[in-house]
C-alpha cells in the first residue's frame, strides 16, 4: 500500500500533464488536434505527422527570421512555398528585380498560413502560391489543406485586397524514385479542389502538374533526380507556364 502511495504522485503529475497538453493543443494547434482525432479514428499512423508539424528544422526559422527583417520594395512579386519555390533563383530566371523567394524547406500549408502576414507586410502587386506537397507527405487530410488554403486567402484578402493571387498546382511526383505518401492520385485530388477553391474566390489557378508529367503521369524524370524536387530543366518548364502572368 505505501508502494503504491509512492507511485500515485508522479502518475497523477503525468496525468495532469497530459491534459494541459491535449487542452493546449486543442485551442493553439486545432488543426493538429483534427488530424489526430482523424487519423486515430481510420488507425492511421501519425507520429510523422505530430513531428512535421508540431518541430521545426533550424533552417525554417534562419529563414523566417530573415523574412522579417528583409526591407519592403514597391511591386513586388512573392513566390511563397515549401523547398520547390525555395530551391529557384525566380528574379535571377526571370530577370526581375521586383520578384522576392518567401519558399522555405520543408514548408506546408499550415506553416504558409502562421506566417503569411509576414510574407504580405509590403502589399505585393501579386503573390503566386505552391504549398501542400509536405502535407500530403505526412499524411494530413485534402480537408484539412484546404481549410488551411481558405484561411490563407482571406487574410491576403482581408489585409492586402489589391494583391493578385495566383493558386499553382502541386508538382507531379515520381513513383520510381520516391517513395513517400504524395502519390500522385493524392496530388491530383487536390489539385482539382485547389481548383474549385480558386474559382469560389475569384483567383487565377495555374496548372503546372501536365507539363511535367511523362507518357505515365509521373514526374518525368528529364526533370527531377529524386522524383520530387526539380532540377534546371524543371523550373524552365514551370517558367514558361508563368511568364505570361509574370509580364
Amino acid at each position: 500500500m505505501i508502494l503504491f502511495k509512492e507511485f500515485l504522485l508522479p502518475i497523477s503529475i503525468l496525468i495532469n500533464i497530459l491534459l494541459i497538453f491535449i487542452i493546449w493543443l486543442t485551442i493553439s494547434k486545432r488543426e493538429i488536434f483534427l488530424n489526430l482525432l482523424y487519423k486515430m479514428r481510420r488507425g492511421k499512423r501519425f507520429s510523422f505527422f505530430v513531428f512535421n508539424y508540431l518541430i521545426r528544422y533550424p533552417f525554417y526559422d534562419q529563414r523566417e527570421s530573415l523574412f522579417k527583417v528583409l526591407p519592403s520594395s514597391i511591386n513586388e512579386i512573392v513566390f511563397l512555398g515549401d523547398s520547390l519555390t525555395n530551391g529557384c533563383e525566380w528574379s535571377e530566371l526571370f530577370q526581375n528585380s521586383n520578384i522576392k523567394n518567401r519558399g522555405i524547406e520543408s514548408d506546408n500549408s499550415l506553416g504558409v498560413h502562421k506566417r503569411i502576414g509576414t510574407v504580405i507586410k509590403s502589399k505585393p502587386n501579386k503573390i503566386f502560391i505552391m504549398i501542400g506537397v509536405n502535407d500530403l507527405g505526412s499524411n494530413t487530410p485534402i480537408e484539412i489543406i484546404i481549410e488551411n488554403f481558405n484561411k490563407i486567402i482571406q487574410h491576403i484578402k482581408d489585409n492586402s485586397p489589391s494583391t493578385i493571387v495566383y493558386i499553382q498546382s502541386i508538382l507531379p511526383t515520381n513513383s520510381k524514385l520516391y517513395k513517400g505518401a504524395a502519390t500522385n492520385n493524392k496530388i491530383k485530388e487536390l489539385n482539382l479542389k485547389l481548383k474549385n477553391l480558386t474559382c469560389n474566390f475569384g483567383l487565377y489557378y495555374i496548372d503546372i502538374f501536365s507539363f511535367l508529367i511523362d507518357s505515365a503521369g509521373d514526374l518525368d524524370q528529364r526533370y527531377s533526380n529524386d522524383g520530387l524536387h526539380l532540377l534546371a530543366e524543371g523550373y524552365l518548364v514551370w517558367k514558361k507556364e508563368l511568364e505570361k502572368y509574370i509580364n
